[in-house]
């Protein structure tokens, strides 16, 4: 359940572990989310981080008391070996991975350290992994002393948003993985992004579900509706639904502990579709070197992106999103 960084950022997973239901049938991102927002580029929003400190997903988040280097929790095990086989997936839809050996590279929103483990093992020189979630980073930190021992010089993990960097900080590859759909301001998060490049630099990103696409609420109406039975099961199963419930799913979110929850981005999604991504990442003044959209083989997956040719469509038949973007 990796998150992400800079003044405002979420984690991962349920956007927890193994918690995806409807939205892997469309060959939707990993298990991990991270929650951005700026004010400034100096202050986390407020209600985004009164959303990642309550209501279902708060015990994932809050931080824990220290563990014991060796007494790695098996479940937060279990995720980063998973993350293994979604790193893959990944790099696979980015057109492979890049060439890494001896390049400084940022994992933003670095989860249980498995990308930041993996790029280190492809020969990164060195590998800085941020998160805004403590017990992750003591994860991530424990697991590579205990099972990693070889890559400790290289891979450092730090609880810490992306707007608190180093502003001298500069790194050849900066990987974005399964974030960009909660970030608030996600203008203010590629700027950042921008100024910790070197010149020639790139950020490999991929993320989704997007919202408007057909389960683009990464569980929220399962977690609204899960005390209505069968009834609540059925209206998180339709696709698009999200949609004409959001006004319900935020009141039940908010009975539920995510108090003054007033929208959908209280709850940690910026509710954005794929025009509107589109639009910030043209204007970033990054170069774009690879764009491309529904990456999946599911037979879901392509239906929807017959469907996204139909002009005015493509906000709710595009759900994923994987970019390549350079600084020149």
């Amino acid at each position: 359940m990796p998150s992400v960084p800079w003044r405002g950022w979420p984690a991962a997973g349920s956007d927890l572990p193994g918690r995806w239901s409807a939205s892997t049938l469309i060959g939707g991102a990993g298990a991990r989310p991270a929650w951005f927002s700026t004010q400034g580029g100096k202050r986390m929003n407020a209600l985004a981080r009164k959303a990642a400190t309550t209501g279902p997903l708060a015990d994932a988040l809050e931080p824990r008391p220290p563990r014991a280097a060796v007494a790695l929790d098996v479940e937060d095990l279990a995720s980063f070996d998973h993350g293994g086989a979604e790193n893959e997936r990944f790099w696979e839809r980015l057109g492979g991975q890049p060439a890494l050996e001896g390049k400084s590279v940022l994992d933003v929103g670095s989860g249980w350290g498995r990308m930041a483990t993996d790029l280190a093992k492809a020969g990164a020189r060195s590998v800085l992994g941020l998160d805004i979630v403590p017990r992750l980073v003591e994860f991530a930190t424990a697991n590579v002393a205990a099972r990693h021992p070889l890559l400790a010089g290289r891979v450092e993990f730090r609880c810490l948003d992306l707007g608190d960097l180093d502003p001298a900080a500069r790194f050849d590859v900066i990987v974005s993985k399964d974030t960009f759909e909660h970030i608030l301001d996600l203008e203010g998060m590629l700027e950042a992004m921008k100024r910790h490049l070197n010149p020639g630099g790139r950020i490999y990103a991929g993320w989704g579900p997007l919202y408007k696409s057909p389960y683009g609420d990464h569980d929220r109406r399962r977690t609204a509706f899960a005390t209505f039975g069968l009834g609540g099961r059925l209206l998180a199963a339709v696709p698009w639904g999200h949609l004409a419930l959001e006004p319900l799913v935020v009141s039940l979110h908010a009975e539920r502990g995510r108090h003054g929850a007033r929208s959908i981005r209280d709850l940690c999604l910026n509710g954005l579709g794929y025009s509107q991504y589109r639009r910030l990442i043209f204007r970033s003044g990054l170069s774009i070197s690879r764009l491309r959209v529904n990456q999946s083989q599911s037979p879901l997956s392509r239906g929807l992106s017959l469907l996204a040719k139909v002009p005015g469509l493509d906000d709710y038949c595009i759900h994923n999103v994987y970019c390549v973007m350079e600084r020149r």
